[in-house]
Parts: C-alpha cells; structure tokens; sequence
C-alpha cells in the first residue's frame, strides 16, 4: 500500500506542479481520496488528512478571489502582497488595497489558512474545492464548518446566516491608529544587536514596514521592509561600529496608518558587548502571593570585567544596584529578578560591563500588583436573539492578558498563578453562540495576567428566547373601510389592541416607505427593508431582511420597527412598558399631524426583551388613509386617446386616487358614427357589470365596468362616461371631472381582434370547397376539375381553386353540453370557436344582435341565478373574419342552417361585431348565400349567429 500511496503522489506532485495542467487542486486532491478508498474520503481518517496535506494552495497577487466558493453570497477580495516579495499575503475585501485577511504559511511558506484579527495566529483554515474554488473551514484538511464572509460585516461560522465574529464590520468602524515598540532601546553597546519591533492596536494589527537606510518607510510607495503582524525581528550593526538607525511604523487592519517611529543604535566594538539571552519583550512580576514572583534571564559578556545590574536609572551611572561583581568572556550568566526589589510599575533594568569601556543591555521588568479586569459582552440578561457570548480582558499594565478560563457547570474556575495553567474549567479563546432556547445558564470565569495575577471569580447568567409576542387590533376609529382607516385633517385614529406572549415593551411609529402610485400597477417594495435574495448576495444572507445602513434582520417587521419614523405631537399610548399577564390591552390615540395625504402605514412594535438586550420585535401595521381631496381619475384601461385597442375583454377600469364608497355609478357608452356620438341602449336587464376592487390591502379605489358584449365592437370609435356625482370617496366627495363636458370620461379606438393577437390560424389556409371550374364568360363545368389541364370554352382551369382544391380540411364536431342536450352547439375543430346551433327567427338591428348574443350568458334559472347557453357564458357577436373560416363556397357550410338562399336575398346575411371603418355608421356582415362580406347601416335587420371562444394565440 505505501509502495501504491508513494505513486500516486508522484502522479499528483507532477501533474500539480505543471503549469500547463488544466487539472486543479482539488479535483487532484478528490481524485487521489478516490483512488485511497473510502476511508479516505472520511475527514476524520488519517488517509484523508495526509492526502490533504498534499495539497499546495497559490495565490497571485491582484486575482479575484470568493472565499465563498460560489456558495450563497460572494465574498470577492483582490490578492495584495504588501512586502512585494509573496511573503506578506493578504486579500482586502473592501478595495482600498490594504488587506483585513492575512495568509498563514506553513513551514514551506504555503498558505494554509487566514489570520483575521492580525494576531498572528490561524483563525480560519482554507480549503481548496473542486474547479479550483476556495473557500474557509473552521478545521484543518477541509474538516469543521465552512466559514461564509460577509464583507463589511464579519464571518457566519455555522452558515446560519448570522454572522459569528463582528470583526469586519467593527474594522468598517475603526479609526484609531496603532502604535508600535521596539527593543531594545536606543544605546551605544558593544556589537550587532537583535532587535524586535512589536504593533498593538485596540482592534486588529496589520503590517509593520522597518528600514534601516535612513530612508523614511512606506507602504505605498513601498520603502523598506514588509513584515506580518504582530512582530518584526532583525538584526543590526552587523556592518561593523558604527551608528545604525531604525524607521518603522504599523499600519492596522483597517487601514489606519501611525506615524513614522526612529531608534538610533550606536556599535562601538572597543565597549564589552552585552548581549540577553532569549529576551524580545518585557517581564512582568507581581509582589502577590502565588503569582509570578521573580523572573529570571541568562546574560554574557565578550570581555572579562566587572558588571553592575540597576534598576530605574537611565543607564550605567545611575539607579538602584541589584547585583555586581566580576564577570568572565562569554560565560553565562543568570539574574533572578524578585518582585518586591522593585518598584511598581515599569522598572528599565541595565546590565552594566566595564573593561575600561562600559557596554550595555537593557530591558524592561513590569511590576505589576494589580488583578486583572474582565467584562462579558454582552452583559447578563434576557436577550430577545441569539448572541454570541465573549470575554474581553484588560490589565492596568497594558498587556493582553495571559489567560481567561470559565466554567458553566456551577462551579468556580482556577488557573495556576504562577504558572497560566487552567486547573479548573476551560480555556477562553473564542467568542461562544448562545442559541435559542438557552435558559438562565451561567458563566462563572477569571483572567490571569501575565503577572500571575488573578482577577475575581466573576458570574454573568443568561437566557434567550427569541419567540416574538402576538399582537391582535380589536378595533379602530373610525372603522376601517377596505381595509383602510380613513381621516382627514380633524380625525385623530384610535387603535386598540392586545398583544400576548413573551413581551416586554410596546411603541408604534409610523412606518418609513415609498409610496407608490395607484396609477402604477406593480409597484417595487420599499427600499428601507429588503428581503435578501435566494441565493443570497454579498452581505445579505437568504432570508434575512436588510435595511439601507446593512443592518440584517430577522424579520421585515424587525426590520420595520428599527427604521420606523418617530411620532410627533401629543399622543396617548404609543409607547410603554407591558408586565407578565396575558393578553394586555391597550388603547393608543395618535395625533392627525403624523399623517401626510394619501396612504400611511402605522406600526405597532412589541419587543421580546429590553433594549440593549438583543430585542427583536413583533409588528403589526394599520392602514391610514388621509384624505381631504375629491377623488381623482389616475388610471384608465384602455387608456384615454389609445388606439387599436385588443377588443377582447370588453372591460374599462378606472382607478381612483383614494378609496371609494361601493355604489352603482351612472354609466354611458358610445360610439361615433362619423358625424356624431350614439348612445349604446342599455336596460335594466341588459346592461354592464359594476365591480369595485376588494382583495386584502386593496384600496377599494378601482372601478371595473365589464361590457354585457364579451368584446368591445371592432373598429369602433367608443367613449365612456361617469355621472361625477354617482361615485364619491368614503368622505363623500364627488369625483374630479377629467373632462370638458364636467364628468369622468374617456375615449379609445379599438381594433379587429386578428390585428392585437397573433392567432395560430393565420398560418393555414382552408379547403373553401369550391371543386367546379368556370370560363371568363361565368359558365360553369359541373364536373370536379381537380387536376384538368383541358381549357373550358377556350379558357384554362388550370390555377383555379377548383383545379387545385388545396388547403386544410374543415372539421367539426358537436359541442352540445350534456347538461343541456337540446342546447345544441358545433365546435369548428381547426378554429376551436364553438357556434350557436341555433338562428333566430327575425331580423335584428345590429344594437338588438348584440344584445341578443350577449342573452345567451344569462338565462335564468330557478333560485334567482343564470345560466349560460349549453352552460357557456362567453357567447358574443362575431368578427367579421370568424364569420368568415365558415364560409363555404361550394356545397354546404360548415355549421347548420335553416334556410335557403331564395326570396328577398337577404335570408343568409350575419351580423358581425365589426364596424366599417370608412362609414362608422355602418359595420360588416357575411352573405352566406353569395359568400361574400359587406357593409350595411347598424339600423339594417340581419340575422344573427352567435359564437362561443377564442381562435388561440399564435404559440
């Protein structure tokens, strides 16, 4: 098995390091677990870690990288390299150039995860996916959960969309330099030293740039030396005696730069050079028993001589001694440091050698007495959402604590003072989720510094519940109407509710929206609070609410609630405290100067915990309508002046600027007959439909008046018009005349059906069964001549329909309802229009033919309802053109008549719904006896044929 696994990294190593390879490193790496097997394949075997471990990530400087790996929302960052060498790697997230993820090598100088708070440590490991995608996982070898960033905002740890660690949208907010150390410092000793420059910051530490050229250091241009947080170490004075200076400064994660630091190092070799053994920092003792009493540290000389240690001078010639005596070449030497020798508070220490000349070393002893402080954030409580519970320790001498340790099981943590050790509990490191349902568990926890000092045992309880209370509106004043409470400029709403559940207190404001038109029909939802898409985009997780500032949400009424608009004026109730029992009434009054005219919405905000508690809000949003104008016409369908409208449906739709009352209006229709308007005859029981919009949040403000036709006339040039005073707003106002003659109207022009819709017909052409021949002189052979090339009476039958009887047959089957057999009805197949077996008896006029037609949908029934015609209620007049696709020219039609084609010659002629648009007083109709289409007066008497259905849509 070694001698197969050594092969296949061979295959691997080879393949992954050609560059002309199109294979990417995680399809290599998931093709070698494949070929290991199945234990391979599981994160936790020992196979599928050591294949991960072959595996190399690159980066080059300037790509575009997603750290989301296409999953959910992208992260993209641009790859910056600070030091311009590849040893410095980052991605900055927001463009400045300046990177707030920091790449974490391995010993081979490879990427193998991110540091993210510039502590130097790995936060986040990086996984390498198939297609070459990357992203973050919480464990090493693509192990753990992965890590979604969200930039701006920070990282989700468990992909719940909630981000875990804030640290991004905190750097979003920093605007405090760091401030950077060096040591040792500045002095005249005997040799080269080593010295370490150290950046702290209150947030995040980033790059540190050093130069030791007398050139001042920079990023951008880059001048000096680049080096990774949070330390730099070099050596200098190793060009011989001499003075040696050296520039440095630190820049943050979130790109806040300090100014420019500079220590001057003077080698003169005639001094004994002192050096410090393992010493890149200060110690810190404590006078407290059981903390760090004493530190100790190894010393040398390079030349035989007499020494003196001293404390709180600024040199060799001044401050307390703590030890002296002679010293040898090169000999190790060791000096414990006692706490109670020294004064609390930074105590500078020199180690002093003299052989004629006098060298030095130097470095910092802290005493420090003083326990350490440690908070938890957030602080004990009852929080309405989910927090993540951390400790923030701080110690009066500046350093980061040592170690914080805590436990959740009762009883108290220790840690060794003397030592760090945690000897009861668990180490802290990072924050931790208190989810849903976490009920009065307490933390009880204690930080030791870097004394050895222990805070106090310090405890914090929490619990979480983020269930939202039920809000009920019981009723309003005035009386909502559709859904709406109406005001005008004296009436001051009045809403109560009840609200029940885990609650603790209430406010209502008035929510901050767009307003859309009422003439536009589909309006965008508001901006303030937008639901994040599914998949979700940069910084806006899936299903999450989002409002302008890039706060997320749980919910839009959360959402609502915290970008509310406060109220003004003097007001009863709007805001308060709510105790245990359940529910809880409450009756609130807010001022009319809260609401603009139009449309408002009111909210009511009830909140599951206190304020600074993570309280999330429960909501309900009330309607208010202020009105104090008459209503106006805002919206026409078909709209005023239009032209070739589509005459199917047959409907008019007038949208009005407020709610209105539900009443009958006073209707009139015309049509223009080229010289005047004639009014269409409507009566009691043939007349239009009235219906007033009435679906949940509808505003109750749009008229919809549905002709008895079906379909508007062809051709027609029609005007409507309202009785101003039939329709009034809810405040009782009269409509607003949009036009001269005082009331609502309005005309359009429409069209033939077959010029507003493609019809699938259209692409056929029918059988007109016409199978004789005829001469130029009209005389006809009785006999088919399909296919006769021989001439009649001298003239050819060749190109005559007859002679090649081509198109698609005609077809028809009964659609006579078995609910009502005598109702008969043919369905015409090619077409799929369904005719009215049926014709009447009489002439009628073409006002009577349509009122005829349109009869056919009501025929009462017992009860007091109606019924359609072989239980069909779209019966209409037809087009001119569907009288047409039944026209036969030779034989029988193809829909049943009852006449012949003998006496006055008019026994065949059909209405059609088409209007001639050269004579308006006039429209089209179809000879059946002739076959032919003409024009007649609309007071002319045709007989009337009815038709069911639509000639389908072209596909």
């Amino acid at each position: 098995m070694s001698k197969v696994f050594t092969i296949l990294f061979l295959l691997l190593f080879i393949t992954a390091c050609n560059p002309k390879s199109s294979a990417t490193g995680g399809a290599l790496y998931n093709a070698l677990l494949t070929l290991l097997g199945p234990s391979a394949s599981d994160p936790s075997s020992n196979a599928a870690n050591a294949a991960a471990s072959l595996l190399t990530l690159s980066f080059s400087t300037g790509e575009s990288v997603d750290l989301n790996g296409g999953h959910g929302s992208s992260a993209i960052g641009i790859v910056v390299d600070p030091s311009g060498n590849g040893s410095t790697s980052g991605i900055s997230l927001n463009g400045s150039g300046v990177p707030q993820i920091i790449f974490v090598n391995n010993a081979q100088g490879q990427p193998i995860g991110v540091d993210v708070n510039g502590d130097g440590l790995l936060d986040y490991y990086l996984c390498a996916l198939e297609g070459g995608a990357v992203i973050l996982k919480t464990g090493p070898n693509c192990t753990g959960n992965q890590v979604f960033v969200y930039p701006g905002l920070g990282y989700d740890e468990n992909g719940d969309g909630v981000v875990d660690n804030p640290i991004l949208a905190l750097l979003a907010n920093d605007l405090n330099p760091p401030i950077s150390s060096i040591f040792p410092a500045s002095g005249i000793y005997g040799g080269a030293q080593n010295v370490t420059v150290t950046c702290a910051d209150n947030l995040a530490p980033g790059n540190l740039v050093y130069s030791t050229d007398g050139k001042v250091p920079s990023f951008s241009p880059l001048v000096g030396y680049v080096k990774n947080p949070t330390m730099a170490s070099f050596t200098v004075g190793s060009f011989g005696q001499g003075i040696y200076t050296v520039q440095y400064r630190c820049r943050d994660l979130a790109g806040n730069l300090e100014n420019v630091h500079s220590t001057t190092y003077e080698v003169n070799y005639n001094l004994p050079n002192v050096t410090l053994e393992s010493v890149t920092g200060n110690f810190y003792v404590s006078n407290v028993s059981g903390a760090v009493n004493s530190q100790s540290f190894v010393w040398k000389s390079n030349q035989n001589g007499t020494f003196m240690i001293r404390a709180n001078g600024t040199g060799c010639n001044d401050g307390a001694i703590l030890s002296s005596g002679n010293v040898s070449a090169n000999v190790s030497n060791t000096f414990i440091i006692n706490a109670g020798s020294l004064s609390v508070g930074t105590n500078p220490l020199y180690v002093c050698v003299t052989a004629g000349f006098t060298g030095q070393a130097s470095l910092t002893v802290v005493r420090d007495d003083t326990p350490p402080t440690v908070t938890p954030n957030p602080a004990a409580g009852n929080y309405g959402k989910e927090q993540n519970f951390a400790l923030q320790c701080t110690d009066n001498s500046g350093a980061a604590c040592s170690v914080i340790a805590y436990t959740i099981d009762g009883t108290n943590p220790t840690i060794s003072g003397s030592t760090g050790t945690v000897l009861t509990g668990s180490a802290y490191s990072n924050s931790i989720l208190l989810p849903n349902g976490t009920l009065n568990r307490t933390y009880r926890f204690l930080a030791r510094d870097k004394a050895g000092n222990l805070s106090a045992v310090q405890s914090a309880t929490y619990s979480i519940d983020t269930t939202l209370p039920t809000i009920n509106i019981l009723s309003t004043i005035p009386a909502p109407y559709s859904g709406y409470v109406v005001i005008d400029n004296l009436i001051s709403p009045q809403i109560s509710w009840e609200v029940s559940g885990n609650k603790v207190s209430y406010f209502l404001k008035k929510k901050s929206e767009s307003v859309c038109p009422l003439s536009q029909d589909v309006c965008p939802k508001s901006d303030m609070c937008v639901l994040c898409p599914n998949p979700g985009v940069a910084n806006c997780p899936t299903g999450k609410y989002k409002d302008t500032a890039g706060n997320l949400y749980t919910t839009e009424g959360d959402c609502s609630c915290n970008n509310g608009i406060t109220l003004f004026g003097s007001n009863s109730n709007v805001s308060g405290s709510l105790g245990a029992a359940n529910p809880i009434a409450i009756v609130s009054q807010i001022n009319n100067l809260n609401f603009s005219l139009d449309r408002s919405k009111l909210l009511i905000c009830v909140a599951n915990a206190s304020p600074g508690f993570g309280p999330q809000y429960a909501s309900r949003e009330i309607d208010v309508w202020k009105d104090i104008d008459p209503p106006q016409v805002v919206k026409v369908t078909p709209s005023i002046n239009s032209h070739n409208v589509k005459p199917d449906p047959g409907k008019i739709v007038i949208t009005f600027s407020e709610p209105m009352k539900n009443t009958t209006p006073v209707f009139t229709l015309q049509y223009f007959n080229g010289s005047s308007w004639v009014t269409f005859p409507f009566n009691a029981s043939y007349k239009p439909n009235y219906a007033w919009n009435s679906d949940a949040g509808e505003a109750h403000n749009v008229l919809t008046v549905t002709l008895p036709w079906v379909r508007f006339p062809e051709n027609a040039y029609l005007r409507w018009q309202l009785d101003k005073n039939s329709v009034k707003d809810v405040s009782d106002n009269s409509a607003q005349s949009n036009d001269v003659s005082g009331q609502v109207a309005g005309v359009f022009m429409t069209g033939s059906y077959f010029s507003t819709v493609p019809v699938t017909y259209k692409s056929l052409v029918f059988k007109t069964g016409q199978a004789y021949c005829f001469s130029f002189a009209g005389t006809t052979d009785w006999v088919n001549c399909l296919g006769d090339t021989s001439s009649i009476w001298g003239d050819p039958r060749q190109g005559q329909d007859g002679f090649f009887q081509l198109g698609s047959a005609m077809g028809t089957s009964s659609a006579t309802n078995s609910t009502y057999p005598t109702e008969a009805a043919t369905k015409d197949d090619k077409t799929t229009l369904v005719w009215h077996n049926s014709v009447t008896g009489g002439y009628y006029n073409f006002y009577d033919a349509l009122q005829y037609c349109s009869n056919l949908n009501s025929i009462p029934v017992v009860g007091g309802t109606t019924r359609g015609y072989a239980n069909r209620t779209d019966w209409r007049l037809p087009a001119a053109e569907e009288l047409e696709t039944v026209l036969g020219y030779q034989g029988t039609h193809s829909i049943p008549f009852s006449w012949g084609c003998s006496g006055v010659g008019v026994e065949l002629d059909f209405w059609s719904s088409s209007f001639f648009t050269s004579n308006l007083s006039n429209t089209w109709y179809v000879d059946f006896c002739k076959q032919n289409v003409y024009f007649a007066p609309l007071g002319s008497g045709k007989r009337v044929r009815c038709v069911s259905g639509s000639i389908p849509s072209a596909p």
